[in-house]
């Protein structure tokens, strides 16, 4: 498992209870993950993602070698797709990602499960390489994720301001 967190700071909204400013928090973290799983974790799966995050390049023995699976139909991905091999890790993370987003008031995890080999323990060169890379994040991505909690957090806030007004409203009969 190799855990994403996402750490925000938000200001305190004077008119709100702990509470309240705790799942409006919780609402921003959400969406975070929600961005960032669904929709920019599956860029760093395709064509060109080595040069857009940074990878460590891939050696030619070990683009020789995929390339020859390839031919043999035991490998996917084209030549510039460096996280898929045969697939697997790339379809068990998008899975597990999406399924495992845990949004608390001051961070949000996403829990990602893969092959044996996905790990942050360092077992060797290459396992570190993969995880980091597959959580490496350009500039695009960081104002996405901001932009997404920003709306994640203005949108609860309106519930809640919108549920305090129903709860003031009484009827006398």
């Amino acid at each position: 498992m190799i855990p994403l967190r996402v750490v925000t700071i938000n200001d305190e909204h004077p008119d709100l209870s702990r509470r309240e400013m705790h799942r409006v928090c919780r609402a921003s973290h959400r969406a975070i993950g929600v961005k960032w799983a669904v929709d920019l974790l599956p860029e760093h799966f395709g064509q060109g993602a080595g040069s857009r995050f940074g990878y460590e390049p891939r050696t030619h023995a070990w683009n020789k070698r995929k390339a020859a699976l390839q031919r043999q139909g035991k490998a996917v991905g084209g030549y510039g797709d460096d996280l898929v091999f045969s697939g697997r890790l790339r379809d068990q993370v998008l899975l597990t990602a999406r399924f495992n987003i845990d949004a608390y008031p001051s961070r949000v995890t996403i829990r990602m499960s893969g092959p044996a080999y996905f790990t942050m323990r360092p077992r060797g060169k290459h396992t570190r390489r993969i995880a980091q890379e597959i959580l490496a994040m350009n500039g695009r991505h960081e104002r996405l994720l901001g932009d997404a909690g920003e709306r994640g957090f203005e949108q609860e806030l309106r519930k809640v301001r919108q549920e305090r007004r129903l709860r003031k409203v009484t009827t006398q009969g």
